[in-house]
């Protein structure tokens, strides 16, 4: 249990660093693409790496609520008074247990509010159907939002390693971080997606409208030919234009990412197994 606790604090917090870092990375790619004046934009960069001091006391004490309401359901309100008040060990796992839930709670929130950001961000972007890479950056701070979840996650088998530890203790944290990390991947790439495929859309109307108008002014000969081949190829190219915001690279990091959790829980009951074999 300690070893969890010093694990997933001196994770969490160097990553959650390195996500804001990465953010504020994709949000001056999309800065060029952007409705925005660079006094804007470096408001945007701000508002991504910092808190507010009155959500920050919300989410501290959101984080204690948590925190207390986990360790009143494991012991009790009288169990937990007295195994503080008795057990020095009892009482640091309790504290432990506060204080994991107090800086996943902050990270969770200032996750939630870089990915909010760029939600937003997907009514102010000029959409060339063409060059969608210039999109990426939103699949990037999706794929980037869910690593430290993904990574906590994968630090819950080391509670499982504790034969007196119950595996019911965990389930409150595999909960906590697995709805958010889902909605935090979600967040950023539904707005952009309904913008991609409106924009498509739109410009199929458009150049449909702009056939069959050629339909009815030109005769079936060559020059009509000429005149609407180039829209027929145009509409073709942006009929199949992908309506999401991936690339193979963000995609592929996705994936890697997704397999960490299953590999370290497969790992860790492998080596509870031996274990008790061995013994």
């Amino acid at each position: 249990v300690s070893l969890f606790f010093a694990v997933i604090i001196a994770y969490i917090v160097p990553t959650y660093h390195f996500i804001v870092a990465r953010c504020q990375a994709a949000l001056d790619g999309l800065a060029p693409h952007l409705d925005a004046s660079p006094q804007e934009i470096a408001g945007l960069r701000r508002a991504i790496a910092e808190r507010g001091v009155r959500a920050q006391l919300l989410m501290l004490g959101i984080g204690i609520a948590a925190g207390i309401a986990h360790n009143v359901a494991l012991s009790g309100p009288v169990g937990l008074v007295r195994g503080a008040s008795s057990s020095l060990a009892y009482a640091a796992v309790a504290c432990g247990t506060l204080l994991v839930w107090i800086v996943m709670t902050s990270v969770i929130a200032g996750l939630f509010q870089i990915a909010g950001l760029f939600a937003r961000l997907a009514r102010r972007v000029r959409i060339d159907l063409l060059r969608l890479r210039a999109l990426t950056p939103f699949a990037d701070v999706a794929v980037i939002s869910t690593l430290a979840l993904i990574g906590a996650q994968a630090a819950f088998p080391l509670l499982w390693l504790d034969a007196g530890t119950s595996p019911i203790a965990s389930i409150p944290g595999v909960v906590a971080t697995g709805i958010p990390m889902l909605f935090l991947f979600a967040l950023p790439l539904v707005p952009i997606h309904r913008a991609i495929a409106a924009a498509k859309a739109a410009e199929i109307d458009r150049l449909d409208a702009e056939v069959a108008a050629a339909t009815r002014r030109g005769q079936h000969d060559v020059a009509h030919f000429a005149q609407v081949a180039p829209l027929l190829i145009y509409r073709r190219e942006i009929e199949s234009a992908r309506e999401w915001p991936f690339d193979t690279g963000a995609s592929g990091r996705l994936a890697l990412y997704l397999v960490i959790p299953p590999f370290t829980w497969v790992g860790a009951a492998l080596i509870q197994h031996f274990v008790e074999r061995a013994l």
